[in-house]
């Protein structure tokens, strides 16, 4: 699900067997069509990855105090009536580190992103969080992100392994515009 078509239609491009649906999941019948096709297949796995422009250090909510009042924040909360509904084996959410810091109402309490995952699920799944750096898997650039990791009591789920005694050695670049 994506609510740009472009992305849509680029995906549909490389995948052109898996369904797309193309639409805010805040909309009824978006999220609806999202459940009706999920449901028509065994789902083992879901990756969430909300907008980070609401969450990102160099957006307008620099100051943690705005984090909370960006509408964009909370569309997780969507995903996780998805989840709901599906109960899938294994769920990655992946964001901005500063995912961590928004706080979200909850049985009209105010939790973290991973207070609130403990809360719901925590008798069902496992609750992992690393902030990972993608230079530490020989991707050309230090970008930082959060992968907060659900799985199923019972079953694994290792962290990846760092390749920091690989890592690419970024360029010193001049850019002049």
């Amino acid at each position: 699900n994506d609510i740009d078509p472009k992305r849509c239609q680029t995906y549909n491009f490389f995948y052109p067997n898996t369904e797309v649906v193309c639409g805010d999941i805040m909309n009824k019948e978006v999220k609806n069509k999202i459940l009706s096709i999920s449901k028509n297949h065994k789902i083992d796995l879901v990756i969430a990855t909300p907008p980070c422009q609401g969450m990102s250090s160099v957006g307008k909510n620099r100051k943690d105090g705005t984090l909370d009042n960006d509408k964009r924040n909370s569309l997780i909360l969507e995903t996780l009536e998805i989840i709901d509904s599906i109960s899938p084996n294994y769920i990655v959410i992946e964001n901005v580190p500063r995912f961590l810091k928004v706080n979200y109402t909850f049985k009209n309490k105010k939790l973290s992103i991973i207070e609130l995952l403990k809360e719901k699920y925590g008798k069902t799944y496992n609750i992992e969080a690393n902030v990972f750096n993608a230079a530490d898997f020989g991707i050309p650039q230090i970008r930082n992100r959060v992968f907060i990791r659900l799985y199923k009591k019972g079953l694994t789920w290792k962290k990846p392994n760092l390749e920091t005694k690989h890592s690419p050695q970024l360029p010193t670049v001049l850019l002049i515009a």
